[in-house]
């Protein structure tokens, strides 16, 4: 019997609408991880002048020491209003390096996403204006006018809406005095809430790509390849690498950095509780005697791990069965299950996080 087709009985077209609904899935979340991160980017991160990691942060190094050190107006808001384009650019030699040394899929993927960001990035800084230069209390004046019913910003989202001071949109090269103004005069506080809310908004849209099997590209890429290919934390890496950005950044404003490494703590969490997908599970799966054999073949047609077997009592039944323990990825307990219950629909499945040091651990990518 051809194990590696037992457990899936359907026919070829079958399977092949069903491989495609989740690959449609799967691009359609990267995209969507994209824009969010793309919204966070230019509505939180560039309002504040909190800097991003990887590719996006290193175009934000480039843009601001052109603002600040450059003697055209006019090359520095076209440099600020296209950071998308700059953020493509960086990324070609990654794209080619996770082609080589991850998997085409994981490339294509992580291309989508950069597209998706370019294009939003570029959208978003030209021809809209933050929402929240206009919902968040931004100075001890608003405030008192807050608190005495005079405020046409700063308070609920309706009444700024009918005081007729809300903007959303704007021309691509305009420049909009109230969004100066905000960050001029931005209180500690709203400086605060901003770099948490910002490192969960970017956070979350970089999770999405990497739960999907795509990155928002720069060093996700790098830090995808390290985690898979040698077992470092992602989150570490990226950490580091978003660190010596922040630190650069204090070119421009040592305060910032201050706050850009809050931004960066909120973003790093996001990740790590959102992002599991490569994080190694123990599968124990308890069967039958007499399903041994055939549950052994089976997995071993279709997975990519090694396994080891045991014997054991059924405390209750007093039985003897066998017990089959697995390491694998987050993504893979689907498939694991899936093809448990068709051989022994009867077994008994748990799962557990670990933390492998040391062993020969084949580490697969999302297929």
């Amino acid at each position: 019997m051809d194990n590696k087709v037992r457990y899936v009985e359907m026919t070829p077209e079958e399977k092949r609408k069903i491989d495609r609904k989740k690959t449609v899935n799967y691009y359609f979340k990267v995209i969507l991880g994209s824009i969010i991160y793309a919204f966070g980017v230019s509505w939180i991160l560039l309002l504040c002048g909190f800097y991003s990691g990887g590719a996006t942060g290193i175009s934000q190094l480039i843009v601001g020491l052109f603002g600040k050190y450059g003697n055209n107006e006019d090359v520095a808001n076209f440099l600020s209003n296209n950071l998308g384009t700059f953020v493509m650019l960086i990324n070609v030699p990654l794209l080619v390096f996770s082609w080589k040394g991850l998997s085409k899929r994981f490339a294509l993927l992580t291309l989508v996403s950069i597209i998706t960001q370019t294009i939003f990035l570029n959208l978003i800084s030209a021809f809209t204006i933050s929402p929240f230069v206009y919902l968040i209390t931004n100075s001890k004046e608003m405030l008192e006018a807050i608190n005495n019913g005079t405020a046409g910003v700063g308070g609920g989202i309706f009444d700024t809406i009918k005081s007729g001071s809300f903007r959303f949109f704007k021309g691509i090269n305009e420049v909009v005095p109230e969004v100066a103004e905000f960050g001029n005069s931005m209180l500690p506080g709203t400086r605060l809430l901003l770099a948490i809310f910002g490192g969960i908004v970017t956070g979350y849209g970089a999770a999405l790509c990497l739960k999907y099997g795509g990155s928002t590209g720069g060093m996700d890429i790098i830090a995808n390849y390290l985690q898979v290919k040698r077992k470092v934390s992602f989150t570490k890496i990226s950490a580091l690498v978003d660190g010596v950005i922040i630190a650069l950044s204090g070119i421009f404003s040592v305060e910032n950095v201050l706050y850009t490494l809050i931004r960066l703590i909120a973003y790093t969490k996001t990740i790590d509780l959102t992002y599991n997908a490569y994080k190694i599970n123990r599968i124990e799966i308890i069967t039958s005697k007499e399903k041994e054999n055939e549950m052994r073949d089976t997995l071993l047609a279709n997975i990519h791990h090694g396994m080891t077997i045991y014997t054991c009592i059924g405390g209750f039944t007093g039985l003897e069965k066998t017990s089959i323990v697995i390491y694998a990825s987050r993504f893979e307990i689907p498939k694991y299950t899936e093809i448990v219950r068709s051989v022994d629909k009867d077994a008994f499945i748990t799962v557990a996080k670990v933390d492998i040091k040391r062993g020969n651990y084949i580490q697969s990518t999302i297929a």
